[in-house]
């Protein structure tokens, strides 16, 4: 997925000040991504045999979109087929989670938000960013909803076919 940029109107008042819609969308959006890495990192070690605190650190210490690409991969092998969705899926989440957890959030107008990433900044005369408006946060929070039900469902079949269970959080 492209990021969603627009050119911004001349005149444009920024300000840090966010409403507090925003702050809760933002805290919201990444703990729900919270939530589904740990449940990808789990059914990760439950793949691959990690026992030991090391695997399983190491597990932990990779990026969410690797053990996700990892655990669907086990999937189309054994479906026989492969799943683009799922995987452009995850993926634009975990961009999106990127850009809230490392952008720099503004307001435009007191309206919009808009967020700068530093992958963003191209020179010194131009900034570029997204706009991030209340709609994509549904849209996202959809999405991440959708998967993490996956998710859980799949980590509970491997647990009960196994026999090992992963942790002792409690999954709701």
């Amino acid at each position: 997925m492209e990021p969603r940029i627009e050119t911004m109107h001349s005149g444009a008042k920024l300000t840090h000040e966010l409403p507090g819609w925003l702050k809760i969308a933002i805290a919201d959006a990444i703990v729900l991504f919270g939530r589904l890495e740990q449940e990808i990192i789990e059914i990760t070690w439950l793949l691959r045999g990690a026992n030991e605190k090391l695997e399983r650190s190491k597990v932990a210490r990779n990026p969410a979109a690797d053990n996700f690409s990892d655990i669907v991969a086990i999937v189309e092998k054994a479906a026989g087929q492969e799943f683009a969705a799922l995987r452009s899926t995850f993926d634009d989440l975990a961009r999106d989670r990127n850009l809230m957890v490392h952008g720099a959030w503004w307001v435009v107008d007191n309206l919009r938000p808009w967020v700068v990433w530093h992958k963003f900044i191209e020179d010194s005369q131009s900034v570029i960013g997204e706009y991030y408006e209340q709609a994509r946060f549904a849209d996202f929070m959809k999405k991440a909803s959708h998967l993490l039900d996956m998710c859980r469902k799949f980590h509970d079949e491997i647990e009960r076919t196994s026999g090992v269970k992963t942790s002792a959080l409690v999954r709701s």
